[in-house]
């Protein structure tokens, strides 16, 4: 169990058990090992001196209330991880037992990632969701992880990504990082109870056989990741594109909802009431939380349509934008879509509609890298040499596949608004001629452009 919170008090003999277990585990395994003088400096036994007695309680009168930490236990914790890693390679296997037999009694109670107690009433859960797929984490995000990392202590961190789709060399990089930081580290593929579950393999298992459109098909498992991912945990989840320059505040989640409140300053509310450039790089929510599970629905139901697309000219496409604005649309909108029609159904109360939405820059500030951009860049020279009605025909398919999804969504979750893909592209050009042709393309305009209208 993961506790973000601890609320002692003298009554709660859960609380008094579970740290009394924790600290007998510790003290076996320190007997086990015979390993009592290897980590204190001044050759007092590691644990047998810990006694959960050790922990006070404020009393109901006192200002702390009946929350406190045990800073002792806490740093103690911390200097068996770093002199853990220190050591690491010099163990033998012996000592390898020993620190897995640790980190088991962590995961026991998750003890190092307690914090101190909130007012709010739906506080954010204390656990950082990143994903990566495809290859190991470049070094600039690991930077950015560790940023958090150091004025984020409190919380738990986990990347995300697939054992499959990378090379042992890439998984060795993966998990040395998180083992020297203490990270977690998980494979989607062993979450096979997560909703979308068979979605997300699919993207992930075309990252081998569409080599060409392998960034693309990351990004949508990772689209599709991020909501059921928060669905069956809970927690934050942010771009790896995403730096941390101070502690978070606390962050209360009235609705268990929180996302990016516009991007790149644009409106939360355009003037028909719906809402309209949200960002995907910041999202709060509690576990099971209606809003992503509505969104989870959507993506099903999207993909549906995806599946049944019989005129497969645009998925054939030589043109990357295409792909890059399919991707926008099949599981870069589901949260968006989701609120619109919650919205059209009054069934977000208007006095709290403001409390969805929060603008992180001051502390997490997200330089919008669109690293999956670059892979779509590497193609463009195969956009020269395409007649004007192969790029008509792949056009023509494209919006025929968008304006199904948008029919078949606002069938099951009607917001009362369709949009018009055809003028959308034709604002933004990108299909013309003259800009096809150029070698120059930039599909991060194209980026900003679609999602400010999409």
């Amino acid at each position: 169990m993961i506790l973000t919170k601890l609320q002692f008090i003298k009554s709660n003999e859960i609380i008094i058990n579970a740290l009394n277990n924790f600290l007998r585990k510790l003290i076996e395994i320190e007997q086990k090992y015979e390993i009592d003088n290897r980590l204190s400096s001044n050759s007092a036994p590691l644990f047998s001196s810990l006694q959960y007695e050790s922990i006070e309680f404020a009393s109901d009168e006192e200002e702390e209330g009946s929350y406190i930490y045990n800073d002792y236990l806490y740093g103690m914790i911390l200097t068996i991880q770093e002199e853990k890693n220190k050591i690491e390679d010099e163990t033998n296997g012996q000592e390898s037992l020993f620190w897995t037999e640790i980190k088991d009694a962590l995961l026991l109670l998750d003890i190092i990632f307690w914090q101190k107690p909130s007012d709010l009433e739906n506080p954010i859960i204390s656990v950082l969701h990143r994903i990566w797929f495809g290859s190991s984490l470049p070094e600039n995000y690991q930077e950015f992880v560790l940023n958090f990392k150091k004025h984020n202590p409190h919380f738990k961190i986990i990347l995300w990504t697939d054992f499959d789709t990378i090379t042992s060399e890439e998984y060795g990089n993966f998990r040395a990082f998180c083992n020297k930081h203490n990270i977690t580290l998980e494979n989607i593929r062993e979450h096979k109870n997560i909703c979308n579950y068979d979605l997300i393999i699919e993207e992930l298992d075309a990252v081998k056989s569409d080599p060409k459109n392998f960034r693309v098909h990351c990004v949508r498992a990772s689209d599709l990741s991020r909501v059921a991912i928060l669905i069956d945990q809970g927690g934050l989840y942010t771009d790896t594109d995403t730096d941390t320059y101070a502690t978070l505040p606390e962050i209360d989640l009235p609705l268990g909802f929180l996302i990016t409140k516009a991007s790149r300053g644009k409106p939360v509310l355009n003037k028909r009431l719906n809402f309209a450039a949200i960002g995907y790089d910041f999202i709060a929510a509690l576990p099971q939380n209606n809003i992503l599970i509505l969104a989870a629905e959507i993506s099903r139901l999207d993909y549906t349509v995806y599946h049944e697309n019989k005129d497969t000219r645009w998925q054939m496409s030589k043109q990357p934008h295409i792909h890059l604005a399919s991707t926008i649309r099949l599981t870069g909108s589901s949260i968006f879509c989701a609120l619109n029609y919650l919205l059209a159904n009054n069934q977000l109360p208007e006095d709290k509609i403001d409390s969805l939405f929060y603008s992180p820059e001051t502390y997490m500030p997200s330089y919008y890298h669109k690293s999956w951009l670059s892979h779509l860049d590497k193609h463009v020279d195969e956009i020269i040499g395409l007649t004007e009605e192969q790029r008509a025909e792949e056009q023509q398919s494209l919006e025929n596949f968008l304006m199904e999804i948008d029919e078949v969504r606002e069938k099951a979750f009607p917001t009362r608004v369709i949009k018009s893909n055809s003028s959308n592209l034709e604002k933004i050009g990108f299909f013309s001629s003259e800009v096809s042709q150029q070698k120059g393309l930039n599909f991060s305009a194209i980026y900003d452009a679609l999602t400010s209208r999409f």
